[in-house]
């Protein structure tokens, strides 16, 4: 299966991301106070934690679990050396449910990481993908 984006030149700093569908992402590489849109790394970031939970949610609702809210905060460490590539990224799956367990939430989580998601398999080899997990009531 191939897949398609084009990226468009808005700017020196500024870019914006459209897929086949029409669907639109804008990018910047501005200074942290100067930010109107997120940076290609934590776009990368993003992708990793969204992809992991659709498959995530999709399992837990299986299970017949409530999902109340579901947020994953991302965290990278990248490399000094030019092109400052991520070493390392960790994943922290806080899922909100009054009745999934911790031990059940963390099986699924590493399932939805280690085997389903595409955007941390491709990282293998480059990244160590590592990730936690809570679940609040």
């Amino acid at each position: 299966m191939i897949k398609k984006v084009t990226t468009h030149y808005l700017d020196d700093k500024e870019y914006e991301i459209v897929n086949e569908s029409g669907n639109k992402v804008s990018i910047d590489m501005y200074p942290a106070d100067e930010k109107k849109a997120l940076a290609p790394m934590e776009l990368l970031l993003g992708a990793a934690g969204a992809c992991a939970a659709v498959d995530l949610v999709e399992m837990v609702k299986k299970r017949r679990k409530t999902v109340d809210d579901l947020k994953i905060e991302s965290t990278g460490t990248r490399r000094d050396s030019i092109p400052k590539s991520y070493e390392s990224i960790n994943l922290h799956f806080i899922l909100k449910s009054p009745d999934c367990t911790e031990e059940e939430f963390a099986k699924l989580v590493k399932l939805a990481v280690e085997k389903y998601c595409s955007v941390t398999d491709s990282l293998k080899g480059r990244a160590e993908v590592t990730f936690t997990s809570e679940v609040q009531k």
